[in-house]
């Protein structure tokens, strides 16, 4: 996968429909995400599976990347800033709960 596909299209476009989808579902309050608990779960873990494969696939497109390797640093550095910026705002939101 060429690495501007896999960055934008994967990675940027990909989640932001995911993350609106997750917006209009709470905005009109529809099920399963506000009646059922385990919808938020399968929400949820739709994501994270959705973010991995993202995430592995936009590195392995960074490290065989041919062209400038400018854009290869940045695909990763930005990589590396989103999951510690994800793991550091779950885990303040989990600690915030206890």
């Amino acid at each position: 996968m060429p690495l501007g596909n896999g960055y934008w299209l994967y990675g940027w476009c990909g989640l932001f429909f995911l993350c609106l989808l997750l917006i209009v579902l709470e905005q009109f309050r529809l099920p399963p995400l506000t009646l059922i608990p385990i919808g938020v779960f399968t929400y949820t873990l739709c994501v994270v599976l959705y973010w991995v494969i993202a995430t592995v696939g936009i590195w392995r497109s960074a490290t065989t990347y041919t062209g400038s390797k400018l854009w290869a640093v940045l695909a990763k550095l930005s990589i590396v800033l989103g999951t510690l910026w994800i793991v550091s705002h779950f885990g303040l939101t989990v600690l915030g709960k206890l």
